[in-house]
């Protein structure tokens, strides 16, 4: 068994089932608010501001507890009436016609929202909004993470016939692989998932077959609904615009390994508990990050060069318990284990370069956690060790041979001099070897057989 596996499966016995802190948030599915459309007087306003409101009401007996803070809110398309850019963002200061106004006074939380077939039917409109979401977003189609949880928007376009815009399905495809298989995922779209076989819903199942998700977020129906396709479950959320007997937004709670959505009619202020999930997840917990994920040091035969950092945090849930392990004898860490709820934590690498001769050397430092997902994650480093100054044959002394060498590549004052076997004969560091490198040379002359000062060029 390597030494790392070892390791991990110590820390495994060591953690299991003990995590310091779970994971626990809750965020809200605000759909087809279809701003520009008469709301009946206000109505998105109320339901906006129900939603920034919401923490501390009772779940119904099927979930239990309260609701916490809602940390974000995602919008699944229709944000607009008939794809007039005012509709998403008029700059008028009125709350009850536009987006952009709306979720301003309203939440004090990230909103992320998508296009669906209302915000795409006309141009300029169609254009102006899209480039607006990139500008708040970095794309139509993007994704964010929140305690170890990731979550997908997809652009939606004109029509059910075809639900994605066309830039998001290769957007998608060029994504899932990046994401562990393990991790849960949520995906928001404003349609739902449609069989018999169709076009674009075959490629986006193919292109998350294999991955942990855990939901998907759709609006469009009008209707608050929950319901199964191939295999994943979707949470269908109503109308923010106008009272019809129907009207909700959705609460979803993610705490450890369990799911909860449900509707909340913001009228009536009452749980659509007829349209529910709840239901236990897998994949929850610690995400390692390291950063940089790589280190470069350089430096003369016998000489340490100094220390490197990288810092190493959790970007996920709960609490990382990680062990660093090395696998050359000539680097070292510390400390060698840590803890982290989302703090970085500051990790020196530690050179040790004696009994190494001149040459590149390359090694890997893995963090590990058995509870995080994605571990181990590995950091690269390489070293660089550099002769002895005048030390041109590579033998640790310097003597008549390396005198030899350098004499053939003596170039004279401002001559560059490119031979790459005289790289070493340029010892005050510009480009030509003349009576300036010599001078360092003679200084730095041992004899044969004697071990030349790794100091004698200073």
């Amino acid at each position: 068994m390597s030494r790392w596996i070892w390791s991990c499966t110590v820390l495994l016995l060591a953690v299991w089932g003990s995590q310091a802190a779970g994971v626990e948030f809750t965020f809200a599915i605000w759909s087809d608010t279809h701003f520009g459309a008469y709301d009946g007087g206000g109505y998105r306003d109320n339901s906006a501001g129900d939603i920034a409101s919401l923490a501390g009401t009772p779940y119904p007996s099927e979930i239990g507890g309260t609701v916490g803070p809602i940390e974000f809110v995602l919008v699944p398309g229709d944000i607009t009436d008939n794809t007039a850019y005012e509709q998403y963002h008029d700059n008028d200061g009125m709350t009850d016609d536009d987006f952009i106004s709306c979720i301003n006074r309203w939440f004090t939380m990230p909103v992320y929202e998508i296009t669906g077939n209302h915000d795409s039917y006309n141009e300029p409109g169609a254009t102006q909004i899209r480039s607006a979401i990139t500008n708040r977003h970095g794309g139509t189609s993007y994704s964010f993470d929140h305690q170890g949880v990731h979550f997908i928007g997809l652009a939606g376009w004109t029509s059910g016939d075809e639900p994605f815009h066309a830039s998001s399905l290769p957007f998608l495809e060029a994504h899932m692989p990046l994401v562990p298989a393990q991790q849960p995922v949520v995906i928001f779209s404003h349609y739902t998932p449609r069989d018999p076989p169709h076009t674009q819903w075959d490629r986006f199942f193919n292109a998350v077959q294999g991955h942990n998700i855990i939901l998907m977020c759709h609006g469009h129906e009008h209707y608050p609904r929950v319901g199964g396709w191939r295999g994943y479950d979707y949470l269908v959320t109503s109308d923010c615009k106008v009272v019809h007997g129907n009207q909700a937004f959705s609460v979803v709670r993610i705490r450890d390994t369990q799911l909860a959505g449900i509707g909340y009619d913001w009228y009536n202020n009452s749980w659509r508990t007829d349209a529910l999930i709840n239901k236990p997840i897998t994949g929850i917990g610690p995400h390692i990050i390291v950063d940089p994920d790589s280190v470069a040091a350089n430096t003369i035969w016998s000489v340490d060069p100094p220390a490197d950092h990288f810092t190493v945090r959790n970007g996920g849930g709960g609490t990382l318990n990680y062990e660093i392990i090395t696998h050359a004898a000539w680097i070292g860490v510390q400390p060698t284990s840590g803890s982290s709820i989302g703090e970085y934590d500051d990790i020196s690498v530690i050179y040790n370069v004696q009994g190494l001769l001149p040459g590149n050397y390359e090694a890997t430092i893995e963090v590990c956690d058995p509870l995080a997902f994605n571990s181990p994650v590995m950091l690269d480093v390489q070293l660089q060790i550099k002769p002895v100054p005048g030390d041109l044959d590579v033998d640790l002394d310097v003597d008549q041979q390396d005198f030899g060498q350098f004499q053939a590549c003596f170039s004279g004052t401002g001559i560059a001099q490119h031979a790459p076997q005289c790289a070493g004969a340029m010892l005050d560091e510009d480009e030509d070897v003349d009576a300036d490198d010599f001078t360092i040379f003679r200084r730095c002359l041992s004899g044969p057989n004697v071990t030349a000062d790794p100091q004698c060029a200073e």
